[in-house]
């Protein structure tokens, strides 16, 4: 008779609630990533002069700093997460990780558009 062993996954050591490895991530094209940054600047240019014409003054700033920080978490969650394939051990603290990500989150014009070039440096050098 053959008996067959059932296949063991490499899942089944995971933890369960354990978060997620990086390679469950799907890695983002290059490419995809410029177009998403490029679109989010648009539209952020585009929110900025669509105010002045639509709004008084007061309000302005208050709509605009919500549509920057929402297309910024939005581009930290669609592109940084799927750039950066993990922490290194050494810096994986909550201290670290939290301070980046927020950086990342308010001055997403500047971060991104750095994380892209590294990134492109990086597979292409």
């Amino acid at each position: 008779m053959d008996t067959m062993q059932p296949e063991t996954q490499t899942n089944d050591i995971q933890a369960a609630g354990a978060p997620s490895a990086p390679s469950d991530t799907p890695i983002l094209k290059l490419q995809h990533a410029f177009m998403m940054y490029a679109a989010a600047c648009v539209l952020l240019f585009f929110l900025l002069f669509g105010l002045f014409s639509l709004y008084s003054y007061s309000l302005i700033w208050l709509l605009f700093l919500i549509g920057y920080l929402a297309i910024g978490l939005t581009l930290n969650h669609l592109i940084f997460k799927r750039m950066v394939a993990g922490w290194h051990p050494m810096y994986d603290t909550l201290e670290n990780v939290a301070a980046d990500k927020i950086q990342s989150v308010v001055f997403w014009p500047l971060s991104q558009l750095v994380l892209l070039i590294q990134v492109a440096a990086h597979r292409h050098l």
